[in-house]
């Protein structure tokens, strides 16, 4: 099975760097937040399965069907420091350009499901304050995996194998 969440976030990350063009990074790399801002965090989180069940196609031969499935979820993009509130407003505005929904989709089967709400999350940050803003977004993508769903090896009618051996 591919590795969707890091064309997720590769797509994420290659998205906020071309608009904004700040460091960016993600909430769980465990390293020490850059000194110099404004910088971009970017945390991926609930992930949901769309429907009942994913979508199964024709069993091959070997008993392999590839299943087909669909995912949503929420991305929140922190940006810190002077003049957060308006990147995080560039962001989403981003959003609406072609060529940035495209390059989602074609390059990392990303789809935008919602472009989210700005919260303003300024705080006072030890004895100054600090600039600070968040963007939650809603994607969607596709996943396919491989299922060993079998073979019927043998059919019986009241007792009798079908065809006979």
């Amino acid at each position: 099975m591919p590795n969707y969440l890091d064309d997720i976030r590769q797509g994420l990350y290659s998205w906020i760097m071309k608009e904004l063009k700040i460091t960016t990074l993600f909430a769980e790399q465990y390293k020490i937040r850059p000194q110099k801002t404004p910088y971009a965090v970017i945390r991926t989180s609930v992930i949901t399965a769309y429907g009942l069940m994913d979508e199964s196609a024709e069993v091959d031969n070997d008993g392999l069907a590839e299943i087909d499935g669909h995912r949503r979820m929420s991305v929140n993009i922190e940006v810190i420091g002077q003049g957060s509130n308006e990147k995080t407003l560039q962001l989403q505005a981003s959003l609406s350009k072609v060529n940035v929904l495209g390059e989602l989709w074609n390059v990392y089967g990303i789809a935008i499901l919602d472009k989210g709400d700005i919260t303003n999350i300024t705080e006072l940050l030890e004895t100054e304050g600090l600039e600070r803003a968040s963007l939650d977004i809603r994607i969607g993508y596709a996943v396919q995996y491989i299922e060993n769903q079998g073979l019927i090896e043998k059919v019986e009618l009241n007792g009798v194998q079908i065809p006979e051996a």
